[in-house]
Order: structure tokens, then sequence, then C-alpha cells
């Protein structure tokens, strides 16, 4: 089963310490099939928001399809999966909605919490994105 929910934090390629989440950042939620077409039918006509089209391959039954991602300053989608080697996120890092030749980026262990770092683009620093599933609910 996927978990629910990712936080991203941001940290500066400025030496600043540990990435720190804003009081007012929400969780990016996982959303079933059907909760992500409810999303994207009332995203049409968004330039700035990139939803999912096209699936990355061999997914498990239980993947979860999600968005808002800020990259290059638009809304982007991302899929969550579980295999036997661990978490998996794919990120629509080209805004094109075609995740079927996409690479998975794999989460690695932080002190028993899953977590990712993402370089981002379209910043006026060097800016990291750390992306953690909370822990236990995995």
């Amino acid at each position: 089963m996927c978990p629910t929910p990712l936080h991203a934090s941001y940290r500066s390629g400025i030496p600043a310490g540990d990435p720190v989440m804003s009081p007012s950042s929400d969780a990016m939620r996982p959303l079933t099939t059907a909760e992500y077409q409810k999303f994207a039918a009332g995203a049409r006509g968004h330039s700035n928001i990139k939803v999912i089209r096209q699936l990355p391959p061999n997914l498990s039954p239980n993947y979860r399809l999600g968005y808002n991602f800020v990259y290059e300053s638009a809304n982007h989608g991302w899929v969550l999966d579980r295999d036997s080697e661990g978490y998996k996120l794919f990120l629509d890092l080209k805004g094109d909605g075609d995740l079927s030749h996409a690479e998975p980026l794999r989460f690695q262990d932080e002190g028993g919490v899953p977590r990712i770092d993402i370089p981002m683009q379209g910043w006026r620093v060097p800016l990291d994105c750390a992306v953690r599933i909370s822990p236990g609910l995995g």
C-alpha cells in the first residue's frame, strides 16, 4: 500500500543547514486514479498545471498519483509506487504529462524516513527539494 502524505522541503545551495518546511507547507497527498482524474478534469485550461496523461509501465496495483510538485514555475504531476526495493517516485519534470519513459527516483532511508533529494530548476539560487514520506504511513 502506498502511504499518505508526502512532504517537500527546500534547501538553497547557500549553506544554511538542514532543509526546513515552512509552517504553511501542505502535504502532497497521493490520490487514487479516480481522485486524480477528478483533479485533472478541474485543471483543464490551466497552462501552469501539468497533469499526468501517460503512466509509467509496470506499476503495482497500489500506485498513487499526485500534483503540486512545483518545478520551473508550474505545478507538475507525479506517481508514487512501491516494489520489493522500496518506494519510487516518478516526476513529470518535462511537463508533458508523459511518464511512459520516466526513470523512477528511489527513496533512501534517512533515520527511518524514506527521502529523496531533487535538484530544482528555474530559481535564482541553486535549490534542492527534499521529499519525505511521513513516518508510520508505509
